[in-house]
């Protein structure tokens, strides 16, 4: 009696731990992953004359690409990126509070004792100490092409980025900021060139395919005063700070996969700052550089779906045409690693005939053993 009860429970265990497994490999709902890199392309500087600093960035991974900046006004300024790692970035933030220069960073930073992973590294860094400017760059051989930095001394910016369609999105970005035709345009306007140069010239190429053009998923700009404090952003999916530190200027934009290229948006963003907090500058320069559009992205495609779709006209008495809506088109927080693909249940057509097998043979096993506890009765 006893043996016949072992059978039974062994049988309809068996089959309740395979139809689980089942259930948690196949039809379970899909988390959000977190992205292993933070591959982008980034500019930063510091104003010698004045001591303000600014970064401005762009990837292809939908996270607030600011956090790859660490922003020091009066010493300098730095981007952490590639295989990005918070504490990397935490490090070289400290450092340039500590006042040291960009070679001195980067010897503590690429010590190959100090980092096992440092091949996946980028680093870009601008500080300037007792009125001399110091620029330096590192670029680990595990980067996907295209991969650099670039800095000409002795200017006061470098420009950094890796698994882009080519090197011209940091020399084009590099060129930009440093323009002298353009009148005695800010730093904040040369980051935003900067940005617009990149992505004219093809941005983060996973972002990109035949069809489409998007350049990026995330963008952003940021300038900090000479008088300010310091600031690192957070890692976060979202756009907006709850931090004692706010930059001078900052904007930061996230689209979804397929969406518009979000450094149009960080444009208009720009434009609507630059009205309030920069006198008009009639000598500068300050039309956009045209970059792709990149895809409509499912709102705006939804939205058009349904334009097209009959609509039941009122009567001219009750009809109004609506006023232009002032409300800005909205960010886009989208979670981190989420790549535009659906994260709801999903089933890989292998996957289901593969257990659909197992449901099977579990089940002719839990038969099995229950007939066989009955003849043994």
């Amino acid at each position: 009696m006893n043996r016949d009860i072992k059978a039974k429970s062994a049988a309809i265990l068996l089959f309740f731990v395979i139809a689980s497994g089942i259930y948690q490999t196949t039809f379970r709902i899909k988390e959000p992953q977190a992205p292993s890199g933070a591959s982008t392309w980034s500019i930063v500087a510091i104003d010698p004359a004045t001591g303000d600093v600014g970064a401005a960035g762009a990837s292809c991974v939908p996270v607030n690409a600011a956090v790859l900046a660490a922003l020091v006004p009066g010493k300098g300024a730095a981007a952490t990126q590639a295989e990005f790692v918070i504490e990397n970035r935490d490090k070289v933030f400290e450092l340039l509070q500590a006042g040291l220069t960009s070679g001195e960073i980067l010897d503590q930073m690429t010590g190959s004792s100090v980092d096992s992973n440092l091949a996946l590294r980028q680093y870009g860094i601008v500080t300037l100490s007792d009125g001399l400017v110091e620029t330096a760059g590192f670029t680990g051989e595990g980067n996907f092409d295209w991969a650099g930095d670039r800095q000409v001394p002795p200017s006061s910016v470098s420009a950094q980025g890796n698994t882009l369609e080519s090197e011209e999105v940091v020399t084009h970005a590099l060129a930009a900021f440093q323009a002298e035709d353009i009148g005695p345009i800010p730093m904040a306007e040369r980051l935003m060139r900067a940005l617009e140069a990149g992505s004219a010239a093809g941005g983060d190429k996973r972002c990109n395919r035949d069809d489409l053009q998007q350049t990026a998923l995330s963008a952003f700009v940021i300038v900090l005063q000479a008088d300010q404090e310091p600031f690192a952003a957070p890692f976060s999916a979202s756009t907006s700070l709850d931090g004692p530190v706010v930059p001078w200027l900052y904007t930061s934009v996230i689209e979804e996969a397929g969406g518009p290229n979000p450094v149009i948006e960080l444009r208009r963003q720009y434009n609507g700052w630059r009205e309030t907090h920069l006198p008009p500058c009639p000598l500068c320069e300050q039309f956009p550089i045209e970059v792709p559009a990149g895809g409509l992205g499912l709102e705006e495609a939804t939205r058009q779906s349904d334009s097209q779709q009959p609509q039941t006209v009122e009567p001219a008495a009750t009809q109004a045409d609506p006023a232009p809506s002032a409300t800005p088109r909205p960010m886009s927080t989208s979670t981190p690693g989420d790549s535009g693909e659906s994260t709801g249940a999903g089933t890989d057509p292998i996957i289901f005939l593969v257990s659909i097998v197992l449901v099977v043979v579990a089940a002719v096993v839990v038969i099995f053993r229950l007939r066989r506890s009955r003849l043994d009765e």
